[in-house]
């Protein structure tokens, strides 16, 4: 005996060019033998064979999320989020409003156990390899390792920064913005402008490229991993070799010729990290989570040992 498999429910009106090119795509994707179902105006119904659900109301884009959804009870959205719930659909999609969406889904469908907030997956390029997927809550400063060259910088800055700069996804409220619904032009101008974007080169590759990876517009921060760079030297830990100093200096020039924040991390020694800092160095990872825990709990032990215990006679 074959077990079905339930569709997905397609938001036929959201995202551009709704819902004609919506609907082609679910027509494509119908063709590859993914099961879809449209969600979205009666007249739909005509368009093919695909199967619809029924909803007369669309959010708009510049719409408050949570006010829209639960004013809007037939709209396209709330209805794909019901269908989930209701055993009719395997999942959802939309290309509308974000926040919208989101809403939809945690009002309708609820939280799945653990899960105290809804994130947005954004798939991250990973050069040779599939993507890393970050779930992202609204994280405004961006960390990305191993960057190459200038194009793969130019790729960070295309999937990690708002339009125009960017294609990060943007929904209509953050708490950057206090959650206040703001037009999305000034939206994605504020939230832009708060990202802090950091590419990090650790390959012999990327020093001799650092220059122009310097000069990618969207990168605020260009940060050397010392620790993974001196092993693709061949020179594991030798944080005190002339070719790291003068990679330094390099990096050093190049940040401050294109206004970017020079980085650097792996090195732990302060009399050098503060000729670093005296020469324009802004940007240093100074110790892990865990290092410091280890450091404090340490000083403390030594401390309480060297306690001479009390004369008790």
């Amino acid at each position: 005996m074959t077990q079905s498999v339930l569709p997905i429910a397609v938001d036929a009106m959201g995202g551009d060019r709704a819902p004609d090119e919506i609907v082609a795509g679910a027509h494509e994707a119908a063709a590859e033998g993914i099961p879809v179902v449209l969600v979205g105006p009666s007249d739909l119904a005509g368009r093919g064979d695909l199967p619809l659900i029924p909803a007369e109301e669309v959010v708009a884009m510049d719409e408050d999320p949570a006010q829209a959804i639960r004013r809007k009870k037939d709209s396209t959205l709330v209805r794909a989020a019901e269908a989930v719930r209701d055993g009719k659909a395997a999942a959802m999609i939309s290309a509308g409003n974000t926040g919208a969406t989101m809403a939809a889904a945690l009002l309708r469908m609820g939280r799945i156990k653990g899960v105290s907030r809804p994130a947005i997956a954004t798939p991250i390029p990973v050069p040779g390899s599939t993507p890393t997927v970050l779930l992202d809550a609204g994280a405004m400063g961006v960390v990305v390792a191993d960057i190459a060259n200038a194009a793969e910088a130019r790729k960070v800055v295309e999937t990690c920064r708002f339009p125009p700069r960017g294609k990060r996804s943007v929904q209509s409220t953050y708490s950057l913005t206090d959650y206040r619904p703001l037009p999305i032009s000034d939206l994605l101008c504020e939230l832009d402008d708060k990202t802090l974007l950091v590419c990090m080169i650790e390959t012999m590759e990327g020093l001799r490229n650092m220059e122009e990876i310097a000069a990618v517009d969207g990168v605020n921060v260009v940060h050397l991993g010392c620790t993974d760079l001196l092993a693709d030297m061949g020179k594991p830990g030798a944080f005190d070799d002339p070719d790291l100093l003068a990679a330094v200096d390099r990096l050093l020039a190049a940040c401050e010729k294109h206004a970017k924040f020079a980085g650097l991390g792996g090195d732990r020694d302060l009399e050098r990290l503060n000729r670093f800092i005296g020469k324009g160095l802004r940007f240093h990872t100074t110790q892990t989570d865990i290092a410091y825990l280890i450091e404090g709990a340490s000083q403390r032990t030594r401390a309480l040992r060297g306690t001479a215990a009390p004369d008790l006679d």
